[in-house]
């Protein structure tokens, strides 16, 4: 029964260590397009490629240039982060806070929008973005040019961004005969951590509205007001 109890133990240790041993010598590697690899590293130069070991004692080569990270025990690796010049396009999501009169509650809007841009550097890029909105119970639809860009290339930056353009308007109000779009404006900075960035805008949109509280059988009583909303915009952005 001793002896037992010993040949158990020993196995279980030899167990564990052999275990162990495999776990140590395993690397997670996670390529740039997303996908991760569990392997045993068998040879590995840094900046140009690493040979790793396969289930079934099969050998891969992948270079450097296709790795965004390595994590293992004694030796870690993370890719640069580069802002690449050319196209690329960014969704956003927004929410507008205003007020339109200092007797009136406050104003609140939502908005989608996608820019299609071009980076010149990092510190640059040009594009054109369209953004649906609703905002006070009038519908507004700009169109505009986007100018960006980044204070740094690093992964954590701050960002600048200035949108001018215009935008045609539409309402559900019952006393409102017609509004005609206008100007658009909004300068504001932000945060960009990786393709993610969060900002914060100041937003001017020109429009008219032309109303009467009676037009259904009085249009005699009309009144033509242009004006113009003020509202702080809160953003998110992604690029791809």
């Amino acid at each position: 029964m001793k002896k037992l109890f010993i040949i158990a133990v020993l196995g279980y240790l030899t167990i564990s260590m052999a275990w162990a041993q495999v776990g140590v010598s395993k690397s997670k590697i996670r390529l740039k397009d997303g996908s991760e690899l569990n392997v045993v590293i068998i040879e590995n130069v840094p900046g140009k490629y690493l040979k790793f070991k396969l289930p079934g004692n099969e050998t891969g080569t992948i270079d450097y240039e296709n790795i965004d990270y390595i994590k293992h025990k004694d030796f870690a690796y993370r890719s640069a982060f580069t802002l690449k010049k050319g196209l690329f396009f960014q969704g956003a999501t927004s929410l507008l806070f205003g007020r339109a009169s200092v007797d009136s509650g406050p104003r609140v809007g939502l908005a989608l929008a996608v820019t299609a841009n071009y980076r010149l550097d990092p510190h640059i890029s040009l594009g054109v973005g369209v953004e649906p909105t609703i905002v006070s119970g009038y519908f507004f639809l700009p169109m505009y040019a986007h100018i960006s860009g980044n204070f740094s290339a690093d992964r954590v930056a701050l960002i600048y961004f200035i949108d001018g353009g215009w935008s045609f308007a539409g309402s559900n109000d019952f006393d409102t005969i017609e509004v005609k779009g206008g100007w658009l404006i909004r300068p504001g900075f932000g945060l960009r951590i990786n393709k993610f960035t969060i900002t914060l805008g100041y937003q001017l949109q020109q429009f008219t509205t032309t109303s009467s509280p009676n037009f259904w059988w009085n249009t005699d009583l009309v009144s033509v007001e242009k004006r113009l909303m003020k509202n702080v915009n809160f953003g998110v952005r992604f690029s791809f």
